[in-house]
C-alpha cells in the first residue's frame, strides 16, 4: 500500500496532459502565470471634473470658515470695547 501511495503522483505526473502539456510544464505555466509575472494594468482614465469639484468644495469650505473666524473675530472686537 505504502508503493502504491509514492508511485501515485509520478504516476498521474506521467499521464496527465492538458492542452497538450504535460503536468510539469502545465504547472510551471501556471506558477508563472500567477506568481512570477506581473498581471496586465488596467486603463484607469481620470475624471477631471471630479477633481475640479473636489477643488472648489475645499475653496468653498475654506472661504466659509475664513468669513466664521473674521465674524468671530469682529464681535470679540465689539465685546471689548
Amino acid at each position: 500500500m505504502l508503493m502504491v501511495m509514492i508511485m501515485l503522483p509520478f504516476f498521474f505526473a506521467a499521464m496527465y496532459r492538458k492542452y497538450g502539456f504535460p503536468a510539469e510544464k502545465y504547472a510551471y505555466l501556471m506558477i508563472r502565470q500567477k506568481f512570477l509575472v506581473p498581471g496586465i494594468r488596467r486603463y484607469r482614465t481620470e475624471n477631471l471634473l471630479k477633481k475640479i469639484e473636489e477643488r472648489e468644495q475645499i475653496v468653498n469650505e475654506i472661504n466659509m470658515l475664513e468669513k466664521k473666524r473674521k465674524r468671530h473675530k469682529e464681535r470679540r472686537l465689539k465685546g471689548q470695547n
